[in-house]
């Protein structure tokens, strides 16, 4: 129950929000902190991190990354390669982006969400080859 109020309390804030720099992004690493104490989760640990990149930038994200060892359906998942292509994009790193962003295509399940993750990553590959 306390984790469903959490999840709510989330989608609110991200509801409400007018535009990125506006989200209280404080207030949704709090809700994912109480739902990760009550019902721990990779698929949460991993939105948490995208959080503390929008609170605190990709870097502190990507250390928290660096220490998570994610279970294998997740590692595989176009999930976890999106997120720290993107992590590494907004970090200066654009070489290891480029690798994740090959990765997340590989694992994408379907025509669409390639179609997606290639609108998301087109303003950093722009120009750039990603095999």
């Amino acid at each position: 129950m306390r984790v469903r109020k959490a999840r709510e309390d989330m989608s609110g804030q991200c509801a409400k929000r007018q535009s990125f720099s506006e989200t209280d992004w404080d207030k949704i690493i709090h809700h994912y902190d109480l739902s990760v104490s009550i019902a721990p989760s990779a698929i949460l640990e991993l939105n948490r991190a995208v959080a503390i990149a929008g609170a605190k930038g990709p870097a502190e994200a990507l250390a928290i990354l660096q220490h998570m060892l994610p279970p294998t359906w997740l590692a595989m998942s176009y999930m976890w390669s999106a997120v720290l292509a993107d992590l590494h994009f907004r970090n200066g790193s654009p070489e290891l982006a480029s690798q994740y962003v090959a990765k997340a295509y590989e694992t994408a399940p379907s025509a669409a969400i390639r179609e997606l993750l290639g609108r998301r990553f087109e303003p950093y590959t722009r120009g750039r080859r990603v095999d």
